[in-house]
């Protein structure tokens, strides 16, 4: 039973690996965009906010997830990770991660923060933090009042 479900494991987090740090066929500039941008995009009064929406993931195992629509809280999670320091690092095209974040814009562009140890990739931009950074947004996760899902 053990090896079926880290047999599992190990599918899901080389499809996210694939899925996250591999996106093809994007437009560049939609895949640069910053955090703050995002952020913008995200509070624009024009923008219909019934299209956004975050889906706050905590890997690997078991896989778990939160989707949240509330505005309020999509904002204080991208301002909680835009308030870390971050020190712009090569992108090394990690597999996996500890927490994955997506924010789905309206039209279908994503944002995604992907955290494994004391790298955060944004995008396809990779930055060096604290390692707090893992334990204050599992914190974070557990504070969101919306019913946790399988991921």
């Amino acid at each position: 039973m053990k090896k079926i479900a880290l047999a599992i494991t190990a599918v899901v987090l080389c499809i996210l690996a694939l899925f996250g740090c591999n996106k093809t066929g994007m437009n560049t500039q939609e895949k640069n965009v910053s955090s703050s941008a995002a952020n913008s995009s995200v509070t624009d009064s024009s923008v219909k906010k019934e299209n956004i929406y975050m889906t706050f993931a905590k890997l690997p195992s078991p896989p778990k997830c939160k989707k949240v629509k509330d505005q309020a809280t999509i904002n204080k999670v991208t301002e909680y990770i835009d308030s870390y320091e971050k020190v712009p690092i090569e992108n090394r095209k990690e597999k996996g991660g500890q927490i994955l974040i997506t924010i789905t814009l309206p039209e279908g562009k994503m944002k995604q923060y992907t955290v494994v140890g004391d790298k955060l990739q944004i995008d396809n931009a990779c930055y060096k933090v604290s390692k707090n950074l893992i334990s204050d947004l599992e914190k974070l996760y557990d504070q969101i009042d919306v019913p946790e899902e399988k991921y």
